[in-house]
């Protein structure tokens, strides 16, 4: 059974893939135009749209809680829950990266 995605959903999803291709092109380009974060997408707003909003749609969706992968332990885990503590860890590395600095 294929699940619609919901208008929200979709909106998410686009959002994100804007910020992540904003912050591709300036790191394609000169450091001079580095300033341009301030007026652009930030890496904070991307980060918030990869940590939060799309486990948002994981948790909702059940093709993440349905879809399993072995981890090198031999454990079977979730696309949700494996997405889940993937985010949760880089969200709080990079709350706490500033503060080991």
């Amino acid at each position: 059974m294929q699940v619609r995605s919901a208008p929200q959903e979709s909106e998410i999803v686009k959002t994100y893939y804007k910020l992540s291709e904003q912050l591709n092109a300036i790191a394609t380009t000169s450091p001079k135009i580095l300033i341009i974060l301030e007026l652009t997408a930030s890496p904070e707003q991307r980060q918030h749209f990869q940590h939060k909003r799309l486990t948002q749609i994981t948790n909702k969706r059940p093709e993440f809680a349905n879809r399993f992968v072995t981890k090198p332990n031999g454990e079977k885990i979730s696309y949700r829950d494996g997405y889940q503590l993937w985010a949760d860890f880089w969200d709080l590395r990079n709350k706490q990266w500033p503060e080991i600095s």
